[in-house]
């Protein structure tokens, strides 16, 4: 708690002054008893009617300003409240835009979803009911035992005959719930993140006739998590019907015992009346101590689970600052190897791309074609090595300059659920209409004329009522958008027809924007015009050269050229 108001200090005054005046109004709940009782003695039973019409009035204005003041706190504490959850949401977003793939690779859809929306919320929950309950329950208690203590202190005593049972239970259950709990939350976002797969692949279940397997086990994760609430459930059940026990024996001692001292005159029937009114605020510490612990130990899980996030940092840290004039200039690759686990993507690369170049590389999958690119945005960094933009080591370029440079189009396309014109704009909002129907033409977008609503069409989540062709081609105008002065295209021939392939291919050789150009492929036909071709397999390059030179060395690239082009040599 203490760390996220710090955190957010311009609400943290605002946080402290509406959950105290807060306080102080319900913890004023505790006077009207007194007087009442003061009424009973000094004002009724000695017909003093002035004195009874005095009180009388004062507690009814007493009573609408307490309402009014209790109202005002508790609209301002929950504005507040939803602020510091809404900052806090906001702060998590940002730290996951900050973190890098291995992160990502660690830790699952379901579970990111689950800290963002319930560990968040059951923050709010915390912020706004928690603190403030035990504080005035706290308060309440102390003030209405201090009284009675006064008025009778054997009376007083004898009340919390069975508060030891009541602390020994609440112990217990803070112990056997607060791995339940845990356990608890573990499972909903494992459900969440089952969910989310189910949903992203729901062609692939329907295209295997799966929906009856996928049922049973959505069914089966359900009924795990359901397990999960019913045994929190049963301890609970269990805790509170022990806890009414002990609590509702107050009430017979206060009956027995109260009974008795008031039939003996030791105490009058004013003092009676405001040992019964206070009665509620000495139990309610005890009634109320497992509702508080639950609600604890929910926040403080999700307080864990948040504060795990804010403070992860990314294995990249993207220190550069260094923005050169241009990025048209010379990337070279310095003994550059890349390892993850243990694992080898990348050895002793070697290799320099000269601005305004077309650059390819090809190879079979898995083979660390595409780590290229991701070194070059740094998704990635090299385990030995260096990459030099122009005289700078790119570790000393900013990040964020780099990638306005970059026009960068991934191997399986991401598009947003949105309209086709904003997915376009998605990097460069200011586009002009004549600007729009140019990128159009070079990523051959003319599906576009045939909708209805043209530009203005919403497409599904993740591009759903495209083909992956189509996809394909909206991806690359939003690469083509930024005006990039260096371009990636990673792969993305492979859904296309040969008659777009070549239409794209051409329009890419061709392009206004005279950038430099590194394409990854598997197909021969989308690489051949390149300046520079580079073969790489199991994680080196084996050779490099024109598409004429390559052929002429009748190695590896001439071996994928016949089989590609189905030529055999006699002999074979």
């Amino acid at each position: 708690m203490k760390w996220f108001l710090n955190n957010n200090k311009d609400l943290k005054t605002c946080w402290y002054l509406f959950n105290s005046s807060l306080i102080i109004f319900d913890t004023l709940s505790v006077l009207p008893p007194i007087l009442l009782g003061y009424i009973v003695d000094e004002g009724i039973q000695k017909q003093n009617f002035n004195l009874t019409i005095y009180l009388g009035v004062f507690l009814i204005v007493f009573a609408i300003i307490r309402g009014i003041g209790s109202y005002l706190s508790v609209v301002s504490l929950d504005n507040v409240c939803h602020k510091l959850t809404s900052l806090t949401k906001q702060k998590c977003y940002k730290k996951l835009n900050e973190l890098d793939g291995d992160f990502y690779k660690n830790n699952t859809q379901g579970e990111l979803i689950t800290i963002i929306n319930s560990d968040i919320a059951e923050l709010r929950r915390h912020y706004s009911w928690t603190i403030k309950t035990v504080a005035h329950t706290i308060l309440r208690f102390l003030i209405s035992f201090t009284f009675c203590l006064y008025l009778h202190p054997t009376f007083t005593l004898l009340l919390l005959i069975p508060t030891p049972l009541i602390l020994l239970f609440s112990i217990l259950f803070k112990k056997k719930t607060k791995p339940l709990y845990k356990s608890r939350r573990k499972k909903v976002a494992d459900l969440n993140n089952y969910i989310q797969d189910n949903i992203e692949g729901n062609k692939v279940v329907k295209a295997f006739a799966c929906e009856e397997h996928e049922i049973l086990k959505m069914n089966e994760k359900n009924k795990i998590y359901k397990m999960a609430n019913i045994e929190i459930n049963d301890s609970r059940t269990f805790y509170f019907s022990f806890v009414n026990l002990f609590t509702n024996c107050m009430t017979v001692i206060f009956i027995l015992v109260g009974g008795y001292f008031l039939m003996n005159n030791e105490i009058t029937i004013g003092s009676f009346i405001i040992f019964q009114s206070s009665l509620s605020n000495i139990k309610n510490p005890f009634s109320r101590l497992g509702e508080i612990i639950d609600r604890i130990q929910n926040a403080n899980i999700s307080s864990e689970k948040i504060l795990s996030l804010l403070k992860t940092e990314p294995k990249i840290k993207n220190t550069g600052t260094k923005k050169l004039p241009t990025l048209k200039v010379p990337i070279i690759f310095q003994n550059v190897s890349v390892e993850f686990d243990g694992q080898k993507i990348m050895e002793d690369i070697n290799l320099t791309i000269h601005p305004g170049e077309t650059i390819a590389f090809i190879g079979p999958t898995g083979s660390g074609k595409s780590t290229v690119a991701n070194l070059i945005l740094q998704f990635i960094e090299p385990s030995s090595g260096h990459i030099l933009i122009g005289k700078d080591d790119l570790k000393d370029i900013d990040t964020k300059w780099l990638r306005e440079k970059v026009g960068y189009v991934i191997q399986q396309p991401f598009l947003f659920s949105d309209t086709i014109i904003n997915n376009i704009c998605y990097g460069n909002e200011n586009l002009t209409k004549e600007e729009v129907e140019k990128i159009k033409n070079a990523s051959k977008l003319n599906y576009v004329d045939n909708l209805e609503d043209k530009y203005e069409t919403i497409i599904g989540e993740r591009g759903v009522g495209l083909s992956g062709g189509e996809k394909q081609r909206l991806s690359l105008a939003r690469a083509l958008a930024v005006k990039p002065e260096l371009l990636i295209l990673d792969d993305i021939t492979s859904a296309l027809d040969i008659e777009t392939e070549q239409m794209i291919t051409q329009s890419i050789k061709n392009l206004d924007n005279n950038c430099t150009k590194i394409i990854i492929a598997q197909k021969i036909v989308s690489v051949k015009d390149a300046d520079q071709i580079y073969v790489i397999s199991n994680h080196k390059i084996l050779e490099h050269g024109t598409h004429k030179e390559l052929l002429q060395n009748k190695k590896y690239y001439y071996e994928i050229y016949k089989i590609q082009n189905n030529i055999k040599e006699r002999g074979e």
